[in-house]
């Protein structure tokens, strides 16, 4: 498939048109409210669990790119080595 967006695909029902961005509206849902006391801790708990784990996700991340630099910088030391000579193919 091709990089068309899927709504252009769509179309109105009753008007049989095909449907163009402005025709599309964003949908927002409102706060979630528990009314059960021991509902509301476990709705507490996993927003804070999913504020821990995008914090450990953004670390992760950013150790990720820290390691990615540091291989790149090996493997060109590495290839320079070698043209240079002082190191015989082993890999």
């Amino acid at each position: 498939m091709d990089s068309t967006p899927w709504w252009i695909f769509c179309q109105v029902p009753s008007m049989q048109q095909k449907i163009t961005l402005k025709n599309v509206r964003k949908l927002y849902a409102s706060p979630v409210i528990v009314v059960d006391e021991n509902s509301q801790k476990k709705v507490e708990s996993l927003g804070a669990e999913n504020k821990s784990l995008e914090a450990e996700n953004r670390c992760l991340k950013t150790e990720r790119a820290n390691l990615l630099d540091i291989q790149d910088s090996l493997l060109k030391e590495l290839c320079h080595l070698k043209e240079v000579g002082l190191i015989i193919n082993i890999i």
